[in-house]
């Protein structure tokens, strides 16, 4: 028997059923499959698949009820997780998919796919059919091989789609409503590296996230596998940004006032623009900057855009 997207009758997690979501079906069920798998084990086999792991990790409920599902479907809760692509798996994938359509990627964009998407073999095909729309849109020939130059332009563009916000979300979410430790571990992270993370944080969280392949130890030191999640959180939550130099903190409000002040021209502008006109917006600029003495050497031909 095989049960996928298993988190829909998972037990403190979000359904339509609140039967399921408080325990009350779920144990009921799970204890019936068990009874009957024990009796019958030549008979039955049991295969569950999922993006939400709670069904194996949490030995009780929160209403006290234990779990008939813990630590049942693997030796471990290390094997129950499916591995990321290693650097080959990625290869064969998206030159064997990647060929029906004339494109081929080399091995220094590989090992970019891989990094990049953290071996996900999801993200890595999202990223990839994204690339053969640009490659389309762009009217470029075929066959062709993806290079280096050209993957760093695809990837930025990638990471600002809504296809690539809605994966980082799917993931995020999971943690954000059920596993609120480890989401702050990968924001901690993100923002400011883990050099001693470990020193400060639940050892249990560390856990789950390696065996969520969210993250990995590289010489005692904890990093998050996905680098365009790292992008991801590092942009939504950069002003959270804990133990900067002095340099560091120039850095950071020196950005901050540049980014304020573009958004206040872009807000003059439409302003007035929408208040008065092109024309006459340009007109009470420019008689502003008339007595400036920046106005000696401003490019006249600038003034459409109010800059």
């Amino acid at each position: 028997m095989l049960f996928d997207e298993i988190e829909a009758i998972t037990f403190d997690v979000p359904s339509d059923n609140s039967n399921w979501a408080d325990g009350t079906y779920y144990i009921s069920f799970w204890n019936a499959l068990r009874g009957l798998y024990l009796k019958n084990p030549n008979v039955i086999s049991i295969v569950v698949a999922g993006t939400n792991p709670r069904i194996n990790e949490i030995p009780v409920l929160h209403n006290g009820s234990t779990n008939p599902m813990y630590g049942q479907l693997a030796l471990s809760n290390q094997g129950a997780y499916l591995l990321p692509f290693t650097l080959i798996d990625t290869q064969n994938m998206v030159n064997t998919l990647g060929g029906y359509m004339g494109l081929s990627f080399d091995d220094h964009v590989c090992s970019s796919l891989t990094l990049d998407c953290g071996g996900h073999p999801y993200l890595i095909r999202l990223l990839c059919s994204f690339i053969n729309h640009e490659i389309k849109d762009a009217g470029l020939s075929r066959p062709r091989t993806v290079s280096q130059s050209k993957y760093n332009e695809f990837i930025k563009l990638f990471e600002e789609t809504n296809e690539a916000t809605g994966f980082y979300l799917m993931i995020l979410n999971i943690l954000v409503t059920n596993y609120p430790k480890e989401f702050n571990v990968l924001k901690e992270l993100a923002l400011n590296g883990g050099k001693y993370i470990s020193n400060f944080v639940d050892d249990n969280a560390l856990l789950h996230l390696l065996g969520y392949g969210l993250i990995e130890n590289v010489d005692g030191i904890y990093k998050i596998r996905f680098k365009t999640i790292e992008r991801y959180l590092l942009g939504k939550y950069k002003y959270e940004r804990t133990n900067l130099t002095i340099e560091e903190q120039k850095q950071e409000i020196q950005y901050r006032i540049n980014s304020v002040e573009m958004s206040l021209r872009k807000l003059v502008k439409n302003t007035l623009a929408t208040l008065k006109g092109i024309n006459k917006a340009k007109e009470l600029v420019l008689k502003v900057m008339t007595e400036h003495t920046a106005i000696q050497s401003y490019d006249l031909t600038k003034a459409n855009s109010l800059s």
